[in-house]
């Protein structure tokens, strides 16, 4: 988040303390995706170099575990259909410490939830992973629609 303070202030957008006070749960949230996989990101070259080529392997294994999770029926919020696939996606990733951008995405958006809460962000206050058409890519991205702000992205 310093770095983005600084481009900011550079670039002459200033934030006011409210909206740095917003930033603060969405850098918490991409710091817990970070630490939850901890061997990275599974088709970036440097956590390749840095992990000795251990975040593609255990990126592969992760995604034959959900996988294989799905196969067999497993669903870990049953009284939520919709959220099972993301879940999953985030356990899988969990469990063998890396992921590529879905699984750090996801971790991320479910640690923002308990954050912005501990936080005090409004209810009003949506979640949601994006990605661009064409692109082999998703990030979560999060805007309080009442209050007209720009979206807060999240691409751990």
């Amino acid at each position: 988040m310093p770095g983005y303070l600084l481009l900011r202030r550079l670039d002459r957008r200033q934030l006011d303390q409210d909206a740095i006070k917003g930033l603060i749960p969405a850098d918490e949230a991409v710091g817990e995706a970070r630490r939850a996989l901890p061997f990275g990101r599974g088709n970036i070259d440097v956590d390749a170099q840095r992990t000795h080529l251990q975040s593609g392997a255990r990126t592969l294994a992760a995604r034959r575990l959900r996988k294989d999770a799905e196969a067999a029926g497993h669903e870990p919020m049953p009284e939520n259909e919709d959220m099972n696939w993301h879940v999953l996606v985030a356990m899988s990733g969990q469990v063998f410490g890396a992921g590529n951008c879905g699984e750090h995405a996801r971790i991320a958006s479910f640690a923002y939830g308990a954050l912005a809460q501990e936080k005090g962000r409004t209810g009003d206050e949506n979640i949601h992973l994006a990605a661009q058409s064409g692109e082999d890519h998703v990030w979560a991205e999060t805007d309080d629609s009442s209050a007209g702000s720009s979206p807060i992205v999240m691409d751990p």
